[in-house]
Formats: C-alpha cells, sequence, structure tokens
C-alpha cells in the first residue's frame, strides 16, 4: 500500500495488501488459541502412566466450581486431585488443600480474559478482512497484545503452580510443558510483533479511504491551496499565516488562544479558507452556544473547544466522509454541550477527548 494522503490527512485503502495482511495476522493469534485448547499443554508423569491436559481440559480444572454440576469432570482432573486429598501434615499442603480452587479460579480467570479478547480480536480482523477497512485498525493490535500476555500469564502461572504441588506432594511425579504448546506461545509473539509492525508502518495517524473516488481527490498528494487573508476578515480579526510542514504551502490559521475566555462570542461562524484552529482557539467560551465551521478546515487543535458548556451546535459546512479527514487533537472538545456535528448529509457522533 503507498503512503497516500487526502486533503492533507493520511488515509489507507480498503482491501489493499496491508489490510489484507494486518487481517491474517490477526486471524493467525486466534489460531494459536486453537492449538491451545485442542492439543497437550502440560504432561504429567508418574512412574510409566503419562497424563496429558489439552487447553479446554485445564481450563476446566480451573473453573470446576462453576462446570462441575453439568460437566463431567475428565479422567485427569480427577487424578489430579486425588493428589491432594489425603490428610497433610505438610503446613503448604494443608494450606494448598484449603485454598486450591480459589487458586485455580484466578488462574482461570486469565484464561478467561485472553478468551474475551481472543472474540473481540476475531471479530475485528474478519470485519477488516471482510470490509477492507476499520475506523479503528489498532484495535486488532491491541487485543492481539492483550490475547498474548494474558494467555502467556495464564500459562506460566498454572505451570509454576503445578511444579509447586509437584515439589510438595511428591509420589514421584513430574511435570512438562508439551513442545507443540511452546511453539503456539512462541508464534503468538511473532504475530503480536508483525501486527504491531504493520500498524505502525500502515495505519498509525491513518483513516480509511472510501473506495468511491470523490471528485476532489484526484490527486490524494494534492497540495494545499493558499488563501488570500482578505477572504477571512469578514467575522475575525486577521488570522495568522502559517506554514504546514505536510505540504509546506501557506494556509490560513485561526492561532492558538485567539479568542480564549471570550466571554462576549456567541456564535462564532469560521469563513471559508480557514485551513486550521489553534489551540485553545475558542477554550473557556463560556457564552459559546453555535459554531460554524468551513468545508476548507483541516485541523483543530488541542483543547480547541475546552469548557464551552453551552455549545450546543456545531454545524460542518462539508459531508461526513471529510468530516472525518479533519485532525483533531487531544480534548478538543471537552466539557462543552454536545458530541455531535451536523454535516450536509447528516451527524456524526464524535470523541470530545480525541
Amino acid at each position: 500500500m503507498a503512503k497516500k494522503k487526502r486533503r492533507g490527512v493520511k488515509v489507507y485503502r480498503p482491501h489493499g495488501l496491508s489490510t489484507i495482511l494486518y487481517a491474517l495476522f490477526g486471524l493467525a493469534v486466534i489460531g494459536g488459541l486453537v492449538v491451545f485448547a485442542l492439543l497437550p499443554m502440560f504432561s504429567f508423569t508418574q512412574a510409566e502412566e503419562t497424563v496429558t491436559f489439552t487447553g479446554l481440559e485445564f481450563i476446566e480444572l480451573c473453573l470446576r466450581k462453576f462446570i462441575a454440576s453439568f460437566v463431567t469432570l475428565p479422567a485427569q482432573i480427577e487424578k489430579f486431585e486425588a493428589l491432594l486429598a489425603p490428610e497433610a501434615t505438610n503446613p503448604l499442603l494443608q494450606f494448598i488443600q484449603k485454598y486450591n480452587e480459589y487458586i485455580e479460579l484466578g488462574i482461570g480467570a486469565f484464561f478467561v480474559l485472553a478468551a474475551l479478547w481472543a472474540v473481540i480480536e476475531l471479530l475485528l480482523s474478519l470485519f477488516m478482512l471482510i470490509l477492507g477497512k476499520s475506523n479503528h485498525p489498532k484495535g486488532i493490535k491491541t487485543f492481539g497484545w492483550l490475547t498474548f500476555w494474558f494467555f502467556a500469564i495464564s500459562y506460566g502461572l498454572s505451570y509454576m503452580y503445578f511444579v509447586f504441588i509437584m515439589q510438595i506432594v511428591g509420589e514421584g511425579f513430574t511435570i512438562k510443558p508439551d513442545n507443540i504448546s511452546l511453539i503456539a506461545l512462541g508464534s503468538m509473539l511473532v504475530v503480536g510483533i508483525f501486527l504491531t509492525a504493520i500498524y505502525r508502518l500502515r495505519f498509525k495517524d491513518r483513516i480509511p479511504l472510501k473506495k468511491k473516488k470523490r471528485h476532489d481527490d484526484e490527486d490524494d498528494e494534492e497540495e494545499e491551496e493558499e488563501v488570500s487573508p482578505r477572504q477571512v476578515k469578514q467575522e475575525f480579526d486577521l488570522p495568522k499565516q502559517e506554514t504546514s510542514p505536510e505540504s509546506g504551502q501557506s494556509v490560513i490559521t485561526i492561532g492558538k488562544s485567539a479568542y480564549k475566555k471570550n466571554e462576549d462570542i456567541a456564535i462564532a461562524t469560521i469563513p471559508e479558507g480557514i485551513a486550521s484552529l489553534g489551540s485553545s482557539a475558542f477554550a473557556n467560551c463560556t457564552n459559546l452556544v453555535e459554531v460554524n465551521l468551513p468545508e476548507s478546515l483541516r485541523e483543530i487543535g488541542f483543547e480547541c473547544f475546552l469548557n464551552t458548556p453551552k455549545l450546543t451546535k456545531i454545524n460542518y459546512a462539508g459531508t461526513v466522509e471529510l468530516w472525518k479527514t479533519i485532525k483533531r487533537s487531544t480534548n478538543w472538545l471537552s466539557k462543552s454541550g454536545t458530541k455531535t456535528i451536523n454535516c450536509k448529509d447528516g451527524q456524526v457522533k464524535v470523541n470530545p477527548n480525541h
């Protein structure tokens, strides 16, 4: 996927090579969990008898308090529980006998969380693969890592717990992790690294580009147009003319803290031609009730409309799709009276903190 820009904002195209690879790597994380569920995780050996636990059986062991009433526990669990049944004089073994099921439930909780993140990871990956895009591609990376770490912690805790029990009980029992499960865990780690790499290279700070080509998107690398300062003097003082670091062209901006704490402004109509609103430009304008934004707007700065409790109406002259291309900094609309933007073809809910 070639690096593209739309109105100065980074974009990615649906069903490109990167989106397909990203989704497939996300599904590969789920594949690692399937290996854990169906193939052996641990092997216990006493004399010549070997007992193995698959991932599903081990989760049953951890959650047996909830499932014993309607699921027949496998023989492996019964044999393990038999080790802890006899009356013990060892203080550590007595402690384990007393709190064993709660310890196992605690470990099981990590497995359940890993499974939860895996379900979300599966849905996000399928969404990306089928539709070729996602408004939040970072989620695939995030939930992939959550799945890996929760399962790795569960795996490590359970292994150490069983080793601890074997050391106390003795009786010739040994325990070892299965090679296949270690390979699956290592593969999940590699996939997580690939997900992170693809996200940083192809999706970080980008938005999905609509498949249908717009008349104003003929050139994805279109330069910013210089706007005459006389065009923006209708409602506000003459704004600063700054240089965009991305395009190298001059753009018209309402500067940092330009109208901060101005209690005289009730309706702010930003003229067409303004490309950027600076940080805290309208922050603490406590009597501001309505803002009209031009289609030319491309960036809204940090805390631009912070603490404007009476602001209940924001109108944008462009479409919903164009609104998505506008870069919005942190807390740009925090503590305001609305979270809805009225575009010319519909409304869109926004995150006031990002």
